[in-house]
């Protein structure tokens, strides 16, 4: 039977070149066909979905008995929706990017100083070299008041620290208070790069004890900590101690560069 069909196809489809030509064309059509298919339907159940969910987004908006922010909204209905999948899929706002940035790449838009709560004040915690905020005359200890014009008085850290970020070559203002100082100073700053070392500090505890601290996971950490390893085994050093308090994380593969080395 297998015979009779091929020697069928041979004598009339293959010796004349548009009856082949035909044939093949019908065959790729079906089988574009069982490909697309399936897809199509995945497709249609997208946008059907996509249809109901707006719809009633805006039946929610609309009739509710409470009034509705949806900004809110959508965002709880984004962290359901990832729940469902697994603990590495989030979603980062726009407000978030420069975080998101900073975690990952070390470089941010800003003026170069870490604030903290202590005592019931905003206080500025640590400045990097060379900074806008040291050019600016800024201090560790300097109580922050005012950013921007915005009281610092009931806010979250992690709000006010959008505050300092921004884009850079954009300005901002401070309003501090200064032990020693009667009146409040009022500083201008300008935003620029600020790049962050994944490794600020590295150097020996003991004779053979060594010390790294590792601030973030970023796209520079394992070449940063395998440099610091290496200066400090010529200073003699037989054990480590890596220092990773106040670590927020970063790059998955940069923390298995490190766990290897």
């Amino acid at each position: 039977m297998d015979y009779r069909f091929f020697h069928f196809l041979r004598r009339h489809l293959w010796r004349n070149p548009l009856r082949r030509a035909l044939f093949f064309g019908v065959g790729c059509i079906l089988l574009c066909a069982g490909w697309l298919r399936p897809h199509s339907d995945r497709y249609f159940e997208i946008v059907k979905n996509l249809d109901i969910f707006s719809t009633l987004y805006k039946q929610l908006y609309a009739y509710h008995v409470d009034e509705i922010t949806p900004a809110l909204l959508m965002k709880a209905a984004i962290s359901a929706m990832l729940h469902q999948l697994d603990p590495y899929t989030v979603y980062i706002p726009e407000e978030d990017i420069e975080s998101y940035r900073t975690m990952t790449t070390g470089t941010y838009g800003g003026v170069g100083a870490s604030i903290g709560w202590r005592d019931d004040a905003l206080v500025i915690t640590a400045l990097y070299k060379d900074a806008p905020a040291v050019r600016a005359g800024l201090r560790v200890g300097d109580r922050v008041r005012f950013i921007n014009g915005v009281s610092v008085a009931g806010k979250e850290e992690k709000d006010l620290l959008h505050l300092l970020k921004g884009q850079v070559g954009t300005s901002l203002t401070l309003e501090v208070e200064r032990i020693g100082t009667k009146a409040p100073l009022r500083l201008s700053l300008r935003r620029e790069k600020v790049t962050l070392k994944s490794v600020p500090y590295h150097g020996m505890l003991t004779r053979e004890a060594g010390y790294i601290r590792l601030s973030e996971f970023t796209t520079q950490a394992s070449s940063a900590v395998e440099e610091a390893y290496a200066a400090l085994q010529k200073k003699g050093m037989r054990a480590l101690v890596l220092d990773l308090r106040g670590n927020p994380g970063g790059l998955l593969n940069e923390s298995v560069e490190i766990a290897n080395f």
